[in-house]
Formats: structure tokens, sequence, C-alpha cells
């Protein structure tokens, strides 16, 4: 116990009591300890499984994200290998397909060659050379300045200077009788290999170190005539390596 000074005015007088204060602690009753210690289990008992509760919320969200990466990175692999796929795809090679059969070169199976002891029809190969044709316009955008001016029409194709539109030779020919024979399917076929000379020589300014299996100049190729000659066998060969110049120029 301790005591206590309490001052109190009253009118003009001062009054001073002084008394005992009672400090002793009281005791809490039982049943009050049993209702906190009820109310701190239940909120500790809340308190637990609302956490629980939640924990089980984020394992739930997490499983859901898991499995939503697991199936994008599924994606992202098949789109890979599609990429890869494709990415290893020539579309040119696939649409007009160059090829051989024997001693002939092919395009899309059309024969290019004529032999005295194998005869190939001039409608097979005027439809070869009318595939060439569509070929180098497609890709006419690799030669910056061309020289040559390309004119696909099919089995009718025809090629002409750039300075000299005006006049148009005939990528194509049949078996009718000429005082010239040829002239004007040979000036067509030696522009068709400067046409591809000059993609070699744009391609070979990107890469140096391209180099085509057989050497292109303007009127031969390893030394064999471009123009056609009568059932030459030496024609059937100059087709040929021209033609494979062409396609090694294509796979780069």
């Amino acid at each position: 116990a301790g005591w206590i000074i309490l001052y109190r005015r009253t009118g003009g007088c001062v009054l001073l009591c002084i008394g005992r204060l009672d400090t002793r602690c009281q005791p809490v009753p039982h049943q009050t300890l049993m209702r906190a210690d009820l109310s701190t289990a239940t909120l500790t008992l809340m308190t637990r499984r609302g956490w629980l509760r939640q924990n089980q919320n984020l394992e739930f969200e997490l499983a859901l994200r898991l499995e939503v990466v697991s199936s994008l990175e599924f994606q992202m692999s098949w789109i890979l290998q599609k990429l890869h796929h494709l990415s290893g795809l020539n579309i040119l090679n696939d649409c007009i397909f160059i090829w051989h059969s024997g001693p002939y070169a092919t395009v899309n199976d059309f024969r290019i060659g004529r032999h005295i002891n194998r005869q190939v029809n001039w409608n097979e190969v005027n439809a070869a050379f009318g595939q060439v044709i569509l070929l180098l316009s497609s890709i006419r955008d690799i030669v910056a300045k061309p020289s040559i001016m390309l004119v696909p029409l099919g089995s009718f194709s025809k090629i002409s200077k750039v300075d000299d539109s005006g006049f148009f030779c005939q990528l194509y020919s049949d078996d009718s009788f000429s005082l010239l024979p040829k002239r004007n399917f040979n000036l067509a076929l030696l522009s068709l290999a400067k046409y591809i000379q000059d993609i070699h020589w744009q391609l070979k300014t990107r890469d140096p170190s391209l180099q085509l299996p057989y050497n292109l100049t303007d009127k031969k190729i390893d030394n064999y005539v471009v123009a056609y000659a009568q059932n030459d066998r030496t024609w059937v060969v100059a087709m040929k390596m021209l033609l494979s110049d062409l396609k090694w120029s294509l796979a780069w």
C-alpha cells in the first residue's frame, strides 16, 4: 500500500487530504482466464486455417502457371522445329526443279537438248526454257543492274537487251527451215548465259568464296559452245552444265 495526497480548493481555503492507496493485485477469476485461453486458441486456429487456405490457393495458382509455362515451352519447341525445317527449304527449287535425265538437263521433267540418236521434241525443249525464264524472273532482284530483260511467256519466252528493248530474241524454236539456222534462238541462248553469269558475279560480291562448278563465259561453258548446232551432242552437254551452274547459284 502507498500514500496519496489530494489537494482540494474550497472557496478561499485549501484542504489537504491524505489517505492510503491500496496497490494490492486483485485475483483474476478462473472463468475469465478460460475464456481468454479459448479466445487465443480460437484465434490461433483461425489464423492457421487462413494461412493453410491461402497456401493452398497459391499452390493451385502456381500449378496452373506451371501448366501454362509447360504448354508454351512445348509450343515454342514445335515452332523452332518447324522453323528449322522451313529454313532448309528452297521454294524455287521445289517449284522449278532442275535435275537431269540421262545426258539431258531437265527442268520440271522437261528435257533440254537435241541429239541425233535421242531426239527430244522442240515443244518439250521450249517448255523447259520457259520454266528457266520464269525462274530467273522470280529472282531478278539479285541482279542490281541487269543488262538483259526477260519476258516469261511459257513455251514462247523471249529475251532482250535492256539497251535494245525493241528487239526480242526468241528462246524457242522448231524444225522449220531458215536461211540462218537458229540465229535468233542462238542469240537468246547467249543472252541467257550472260544473265546467269551476271547472277554469279552479283552473288560473288556478297560471298567471294562462291565458285560455280563450270566456268562460264559469254559464249562458252568449260569450252563447250552455248549456241545450238544441228543435233550436236556438245550442245546437250553445254545445256546440262549451264543449268548446273544455275542450280548452284540458287542453292547459295
